[in-house]
């Protein structure tokens, strides 16, 4: 990972496009640290109230579970706007790279 940032960084100085490329693939992946945090508490709560005995049609289960379906919704849906951002940072790479 340590390479890949030091040529997005050589292409980030030689390219001022790809910098803002780079420039939102760093946010995306703070976005994407930041909701993997917040997924794992919801998942966490779903588990205290499985472990607490809590009947599945309560509605603190269903709240619950419409909090961690939709981050994890969010979640997904911003990985794969990240994976697709980058891979086509690395398809300016290799252009920059092997004309």
């Amino acid at each position: 990972m340590l390479e890949s940032l030091r040529s997005m960084l050589f292409l980030c100085r030689t390219n001022g496009s790809s910098c803002f490329t780079l420039t939102i693939l760093v946010d995306q992946a703070g976005q994407l640290f930041r909701l993997g945090l917040k997924v794992e508490r919801c998942r966490e709560k779903l588990r205290k109230l499985m472990e607490k005995k809590a009947p599945y049609n309560s509605p603190q289960m269903w709240i619950a579970l419409l909090e961690f379906q939709a981050a994890d919704s969010e979640w997904k849906e911003l990985e794969q706007k990240h994976l697709q951002l980058r891979k086509k940072m690395h398809a300016v790479k290799a252009e920059h790279f092997y004309p």
